[in-house]
Order: structure tokens, then C-alpha cells, then sequence
């Protein structure tokens, strides 16, 4: 079986669980997930900021790519001088761009493309473009607790150094919303193949489970009541406290 088209939450599932993984992705026999509030206020967030990055100015301000046209809500003008900052850079600005890359050939494709060749598809929050100075920034908004995982970012990166052939580095960054802070990573063309690398040994076992049709169940502290696969060997009732 070949295997489906991965993206950085697919392959987190996978890598956490193999049978949670193909009956969510492969089987697609697993009820509608229910958003959490915090999943909810993250969406809002990520709209919020797309409309403000993507409204154009009217009026004195018409022809100026550095003013947005569209008002926050309250209780998120605390991150507006962070966007401004995205306006201000001047160069070419996208919000919630989809991408993906295609097998063969390994390079850029149409997200919704149907022919069977897309490898992998991804995101990316926020894109700025300077092709003038050859560089790129990539930004991934995080309403959550702060974390050290650049996966996500780095792929968004490989597919930028492939798709934009005049950028030659690239400023990576997570927004963390809570305390309006970033974290930072810089990466040059010439990391391409170590960007790439860092996420064969996670592919491999992909590959494999697909190659072999087989999808081991992992336990882990997630069994208990939060996996919605019921019929796994692991799976408990979730554990609401302790008896005293």
C-alpha cells in the first residue's frame, strides 16, 4: 500500500501511535473530534491575525503595505505591534498559506492536487518574502504552552528553499501569544538536506507500517479515555481522580 500524503499533525500521530493513526487517517472510522476551548481560541487567534494581515487600508492609508485596514478585537491589540512589525518588512506577505510537495518530482505542488503525487502537505501561518535581500520569514502563531519542537517549522522551510530559489535564509519563528514572545531559528539554502533529515527516521517508520500493513498500537499516558480508538487493547476509561 503506498503510503498517504503526511503532514506534521499526521505524522505526530503516527509516531505516537500507529493504530490511532490508521483508523483516523486510513480506516476514517473514528467519530468528529470535538474542539476543545482552547482549540476553539486558538482558531479564533489564527483568523483574527489572518484578517489582520490580509485587510488592505482604505482611505490616507490606500497605498501603504505597512497599515492594515482591519480592526482586532480587544483583548488581542496586545499583538498588534507583532503584526505590524509582519507589515512592516515590506516584502511579499502571505496568511494561512497552503503548500505541498509532489514524489516525483520532489519539488512544489498544487495543494488539492488529485493525481496521487503529493508527498506531503503543510500550512504556513505567516510567509514574508524579501526576495531582494534573498531572505524569507516564516511565522507559526502558538496559543499554547511554549515547546522546543521545530518540525513543523523546518519542513515549512524545506518547501520555501524549494519553491523560492532566490531565498538563501530563512527566519523562523513561533509567536507565542500567551506572553507575546518569539523563538527563533535561522537556516541557510545550504541546510536543505539537514532540514530534510530530520524527519527520515520518523518517514521510515511511516513508510513501513504502509509497506507491511501494519499499524502497532503504543501505549502511553494518552490510552487512557483521551484516544478515541475503543477497541484497542490499551485503551482505558479515563481516570477522573483518585479514590480517596
Amino acid at each position: 500500500m503506498k503510503p498517504l500524503p503526511w503532514s506534521y499533525s499526521a505524522l505526530d500521530t503516527h509516531e505516537n501511535c500507529p493504530k490511532q493513526y490508521h483508523h483516523k487517517y486510513v480506516l476514517k472510522d473514528l467519530p468528529p473530534e470535538e474542539k476543545s476551548p482552547q482549540q476553539e481560541w486558538g482558531t479564533f487567534v489564527h483568523q483574527e491575525f489572518e484578517n489582520y494581515l490580509s485587510t488592505k487600508p482604505t482611505g490616507a492609508n490606500a497605498a501603504d503595505p505597512t497599515k492594515s485596514g482591519y480592526t482586532l478585537p480587544v483583548d488581542l491589540r496586545i499583538h498588534q505591534p507583532y503584526l505590524d512589525g509582519l507589515l512592516q518588512k515590506g516584502g511579499q506577505l502571505w496568511t494561512e498559506r497552503k503548500v505541498a510537495l509532489g514524489r516525483k518530482p520532489f519539488g512544489p505542488c498544487s495543494y488539492f492536487d488529485r493525481t496521487g503525487s503529493v508527498w506531503w502537505r503543510g500550512v504556513i501561518d505567516c510567509t514574508v518574502l524579501e526576495l531582494d535581500e534573498g531572505r524569507a520569514t516564516i511565522v507559526d502563531y502558538k496559543t499554547g504552552k511554549k515547546f522546543d519542537k521545530w518540525d513543523q517549522l523546518a519542513m515549512n522551510a524545506v518547501w520555501v528553499f524549494l519553491a523560492e530559489p532566490k531565498v538563501n535564509l530563512i527566519n523562523a519563528q513561533f509567536y507565542w501569544t500567551e506572553d507575546q514572545t518569539t523563538s527563533k531559528k535561522v537556516w541557510a539554502r545550504g541546510e536543505l538536506d539537514a532540514l530534510v533529515g530530520l524527519f527520515l527516521p520518523k518517514l521510515g517508520r511511516f513508510v513501513n507500517s504502509f509497506q507491511t500493513d501494519t499499524f502497532t498500537p503504543k501505549q502511553s499516558g494518552l490510552c487512557g479515555g483521551w484516544c478515541p480508538v475503543k477497541n484497542c487493547m490499551f485503551w482505558r476509561e479515563k481516570n477522573e481522580g483518585r479514590r480517596r
